[in-house]
């Protein structure tokens, strides 16, 4: 719960968010979804993927700018793992 009481789950945002930017970080890829105008963001770490799967991952993600993020929630990408 965010300081202004503030509270929203996963699958409220996978229900009604809108998907805004997917991020290369210094710790990983940093997705952004938009839920009733706040931006709410997840990280994908480097230890999960490696380094090219990332900028991959990036690259795809970003064709479904401000599409729900139920059909990118969905979307079943394979990749190699690090």
């Amino acid at each position: 719960m965010s300081s202004t009481g503030w509270y929203v789950t996963n699958e409220e945002i996978i229900r009604v968010g809108r998907f805004q930017n997917a991020k290369h970080v210094t710790d990983g890829l940093r997705l952004e979804a938009e839920h009733q105008g706040v931006i709410c963001t997840a990280t994908i770490n480097h230890l999960e993927m490696a380094e090219d799967s990332l900028i991959l991952l990036r690259h795809i993600l970003l064709q479904y700018y401000r599409e729900e993020m139920q059909i990118v929630a969905n979307l079943d990408i394979e990749l190699p793992k690090a």
